[in-house]
């Protein structure tokens, strides 16, 4: 590592050659205040990060020179960036910036808890984005006023000086042929910035809110982005004559003057020059476009429009001497070329009709609802007279003409804008003309008098809502072909009654006819099988009467909900080519009786079919699709049948299925295995639950998931010589008790089969004879119990599974072979511990010295059987002498608890273990503790008993009465028991009483009848063969 520093003329000078150590090595620096600082040499993203960090001798640094460094790729951060913020739920987008060779970008997302997502950008890019920005979650105090950049850089970074108030002046090599997004954005103090000569692009907000004051645009500069230049200081000429590009707002608020030669513009957008200080403007002759407030609010005063013209908004010239000083046409209306931009007060309304000249090509976007001095015209406007000639109809023209009626549109037009005809309540026309290619959203929202529209084939485009609330709408006919880029059409009320749909359909948005619960009738018309269809979310939902006429059996993809309360959907869905089946897509549909879903579909949202009542049966060929719980809650689906062609089968794809009694597997009636996949996996949870009581896998199964079969209620299966992989618990809760596995090789497996081997106590696997070893040395097979498939040896019995023997003794085990006819039953035997006991090959067991030993014997024909016995080898036993109870007769109320305490002597028998049983539990039932609980009135004797071979036991007899109320006692209601402030009362009896927690435990043993000092809880009291229950 070498790292160098000196001064010259007041300039200090580091050269970095490892990157990584900037920091340190200026902190060596034997100055105390760094004014002027140059860097050389090779700089990670650590040593970016210390330059603008702003702490130790870097806060003084006023001026910095950067221009020969190398940035040297690697995982270090150099900045933090917040690069948005949302309105909704307080979200907001963070960039995190790395060095990198080339551009690379990932990112991740997560809820706010507020309804909205902050997300986190990774970038890796070689252009320094990001590097000076001020970021308040950094808390950077940096001061330098002027960057000398490396004269590497390719472009100024995105963000680069975003928010950074300090920065005055900055070095940009003559390399460099871009600005980056937001590269000085509000960077106030920045007033004047050198351009090189190359510079192509400024790009969106670069320079936005700064304090720029003087900028000279190089002849290179082609692209100027959105807000580029917004609300800057700029003032006096700017040369635009080869800025071919440009971003609305981008010199929005600026004061700039003078001329603007704007020759190679051909669209102007919306914003771009508003507020400006120019008089005058060059157009291109070939200028079609020009946006919202373009030039508002200007000084503009000599204006010349090309002929070329077609686009221009009422807003574009407002409030400019020009526009004021603009007169209408005899009609009263301003147009400019064969646009009608607007209406003077003078407009001509003659009997409520407001006529628009011939030639007119376009109406600008604007509101035609002027103040005439008295009311607005829309007032007054019931007829509308449009020429043959109009194709444009802009934004918001006639929003709000609530008189206006009937009026014909003329064929030709083909726009019509966004609310247009918004809450034209009157309006009425019999046909949209066949020349309309885009409705605008809302055009005609409100429209409550329209009773029939018709999207001819020629509509490319639908915004949102724009048929909202016209509820008087009771016939639509669609036979626009793609309208995939539209919004809601927001169709769906009460009075509709009939929909058709053309044959050459393609896409049907999202909620078009939603909620429309009277839709008795939707047509389809024939179509071309090779016409894909989409059908979006939510299309069709709640359209609980509709009858689907032709339904189609192909439709590409249905999104979510988008047949969901369909109660009329015919009996039998058969689809076919479907890739997409969306969440709960045709939930709620009670007609529907069968389902077939064909190979193509590559998704099935969760719960598609849920809730469909009547759905008796399905086929399933789908060859692997993700799914979820598919036909949750179809309460009486009774048969399933899987295409020869299926690979797997989703997740929980038939699960909780409790009417399901079969399930049919096409592959297993295809004798030729090419016919059928190399491979066939059942996924988690698939068939859990489910109902069926017998299932025959197909030959091809390979893998089966965790779950697949859990609460089974099948008695056996055969797992085919392909299974490779099983996944834990996929029998857990299941009623199998005998599974075959013919697999070659013991299968992989997740984990357990079963939540607990006790679940498995009873289950037998039949499996090769040769693998019988194998299965039980691996971890997970090995506490099953296995059969050989081929009949060789099939059992072995030892005597004795297990034994206590005196040291010195002798034991003679025998063993038990079967079947009697198994070609080879000789037999080994081995003892595990021969310090313990030893066996000869007899079965001759001696027991050596005290402590415990396997004995084992196994079989010799390859089966892998064996039995074993568990030797232990004791001192001379010392028995159990007597065994007696504290109580031998109570009697309990149903429901009432005791604790029976048994006395086992001698203390020092070796065994003085004992078991409990009741004699009667539909009476009494007592655990391993002696607790006994009353169940149901009648007698019963509760027996407790040795277990060391001395076979003593003692016993109690127990009544159980029905409880009468009052303190929960048992016996002569000549004791009594209660509980009273903190102490428990005795009375009626001298006997000793024996006090006991709920969990059984002996607290107190007392004559004394007013026990005290006890806590708070509750309390067993046992007293005079009596047992009462008080709470303290």
């Amino acid at each position: 590592m070498t790292v160098t520093g000196f001064a010259q003329n007041g300039v200090v000078t580091v050269d970095v050659e490892t990157p990584g150590t900037l920091s340190e090595r200026v902190l060596d620096l034997d100055v105390t205040r760094i004014k002027s600082l140059t860097v050389t040499g090779n700089l990670n993203g650590s040593d970016i990060a210390y330059l603008n960090s702003g702490t130790g001798k870097m806060s003084g640094v006023e001026t910095l020179d950067i221009s020969n460094i190398k940035l040297v790729p690697g995982d270090e951060p150099y900045a933090t960036v917040v690069i948005a913020r949302s309105d909704i739920g307080m979200g907001k987008t963070t960039a995190i910036f790395y060095i990198g060779d080339v551009y690379s970008e990932t990112s991740d997302s997560q809820n706010t808890g507020l309804g909205g997502i902050n997300i986190t950008k990774y970038i890796h890019t070689n252009d320094l984005s990001g590097a000076f920005a001020y970021s308040k979650s950094s808390g950077s105090s940096c001061s330098i006023k002027e960057v000398i950049l490396p004269r590497s850089l390719p472009r100024i970074g995105d963000y680069m000086f975003k928010s950074n108030t300090y920065i005055e002046r900055i070095g940009i090599s003559s390399g460099v042929t871009e600005i980056g997004k937001a590269a000085f954005e509000a960077a106030s103090s920045l007033t004047s910035v050198n351009l090189p000569a190359g510079v192509k692009i400024v790009d969106d907000y670069a320079f936005s809110r700064s304090g720029l004051a003087q900028i000279d645009l190089p002849e290179s500069l082609t692209v100027i982005g959105a807000e580029a230049f917004r609300e800057t200081k700029l003032i006096g000429e700017l040369d635009f004559s080869n800025v071919e590009r440009l971003g609305m707002w981008a010199f929005w608020n600026v004061k700039i003057s003078g001329t603007l030669n704007l020759g190679k513009l051909t669209e102007i957008p919306d914003g771009a020059f508003t507020g400006g200080d120019y008089d005058k403007v060059i157009f291109s002759d070939n200028l079609v476009a020009i946006g919202e407030g373009a030039f508002a609010n200007s000084k503009l005063t000599d204006v010349t429009l090309p002929a070329s013209l077609t686009s221009i908004c009422a807003s574009s010239f407002q409030d400019t001497p020009w526009y004021s000083s603009l007169k209408g046409a005899d009609d009263g209306i301003i147009y400019i070329n064969d646009i009608a931009l607007a209406p003077t007060q003078n407009v001509k309304i003659v009997d409520g009709l407001l006529a628009i000249k011939d030639g007119t090509r376009s109406i600008a976007s604007g509101n035609w609802n002027i103040n005439d001095g008295n009311t607005g015209i829309s007032t007054l406007v019931t007829r509308l007279e449009l020429p043959s000639t109009l194709e444009t109809i802009g934004d918001e023209v006639f929003s709000g003409f609530e008189k206006l009626g009937d009026i014909t549109l003329p064929e030709g037009l083909a726009y019509i804008g966004d609310r247009a005809f918004n809450g034209c309540k009157s309006l009425w026309f019999e046909n949209l003309p066949s020349s309309v290619l885009n409705i605008g959203e809302e055009a005609f929202n409100g429209c409550e008098s329209l009773t029939q529209i018709a999207l001819s084939e020629n509509v490319k485009s639908v915004g949102n809502n724009a048929f909202y609330g016209c509820s008087g709408i009771s016939l639509v006919k669609i036979f626009a072909s793609d309208l995939r880029g539209s919004g809601i059409l927001g169709f769906g009320s009460e009075a509709l009654d009939r929909v058709v749909i053309g044959g050459k359909v393609q896409y049907l948005p999202e909620e078009s006819f939603f909620n429309s619960t009277n839709l008795r009738k939707v047509e389809f018309e024939p179509r071309d099988p090779a016409t894909p269809l989409f059908i979006g979310g939510y299309c069709f939902s709640n359209c609980g009467k509709a009858q689907f006429v032709n339904f189609p059996e192909r439709i590409d993809s249905i999104a979510d909900y988008a047949f969901s309360d369909c109660a009329a959907l015919s009996e039998s869905l058969v689809l076919t080519d479907t890739r997409h089946i969306g969440y709960r897509s045709f939930i709620d549909c009670s007609s529907l009786t069968g389902v077939v879903l064909p190979e193509s579909v590559e998704y099935i949202g969760e719960e598609a079919f849920g809730r469909c009542g009547n759905l008796q049966r399905v086929e399933y060929n789908c060859i692997s699709a993700t799914t979820g719980t598919v036909f949750r809650e179809c309460d009486i689906l009774a048969a399933v049948k899987i295409g020869k062609n299926v690979e797997k089968l989703g997740d929980g794809l038939f699960s909780t299925l409790s009417s399901l009694n079969s399930v049919e597997f096409e592959a297993n009636g295809i004798e030729n295995d090419s016919e059928i996949p190399s491979s066939f996996e059942i996924g988690q949870h698939c068939f859990s639950a489910s109902g069926f009581k017998k299932i025959e896998l197909p030959r091809n199964t390979t893998v089966i998931g965790d779950y697949a079969f859990a609460d089974g209620k099948f008695a056996e299966i055969i797992l085919p010589a392909t299974i490779k992989y099983l996944g834990k618990e996929m029998f857990s809760s299941s009623r199998v008790k005998n599974i075959t596995i013919l697999a070659e090789e013991v299968p992989e497996a997740g984990g357990n089969l079963w939540y607990s081997d006790v679940e498995a106590q009873s289950v037998v696997f039949h499996v090769p004879a040769r693998l019988i070893n194998d299965y039980r040395g691996a971890e997970i097979w090995k506490n099953y119990h296995y059969e050989p498939i081929e009949k060789l040896v099939e059992k072995i019995e030892i005597s004795s599974s297990s034994v206590t023997l005196e040291e010195g003794s002798t034991l003679t085990l025998s063993v038990t072979v079967s079947p009697a006819d198994a070609d080879n039953q000789d037999v080994a035997w081995k003892s595990d511990n021969e310090d313990v006991v030893t066996v000869d090959n007899n079965g001759v067991v001696t027991a050596v010295a005290p402590g415990t030993a396997t004995v084992t014997v196994s079989t010799l024909d390859g089966s892998n059987l064996s039995a074993t016995c568990e030797i232990r080898v004791v001192k001379p036993v010392v028995l159990v002498e007597s065994i007696t109870l504290d109580i031998t007769d109570a009697t309990l109320n149903v429901g009432d608890t005791m604790m029976l305490m048994a006395t086992v002597l001698p203390e020092d028998a070796d065994n003085r273990e004992v078991t409990w049983i009741s004699g009667n539990e539909d009476v009494v039932t007592v655990n391993n503790n002696g607790v006994v609980t009353a169940v149901a009135p009648g007698t019963a004797t509760v027996t407790v008993s040795t277990l060391d071979g001395s076979n003593l036991s003692a016993t109690c007899n127990i009544t159980v009465e029905s409880k009468t109320g009052g303190v929960d006692a048992v016996g002569a209601e000549s004791i009594n028991v209660i509980a009273r402030d903190g102490v428990i009362i005795i009375s009626g009896t001298s006997e000793e009483a024996f006090i006991y927690s709920m969990t059984g435990m002996l607290i107190r043993r007392t004559d004394e009848r007013r026990i005290e000092g006890l806590v708070s809880g509750c309390y067993f009291v046992f007293v005079g063969g009596q047992s009462f229950k008080v709470v303290i």
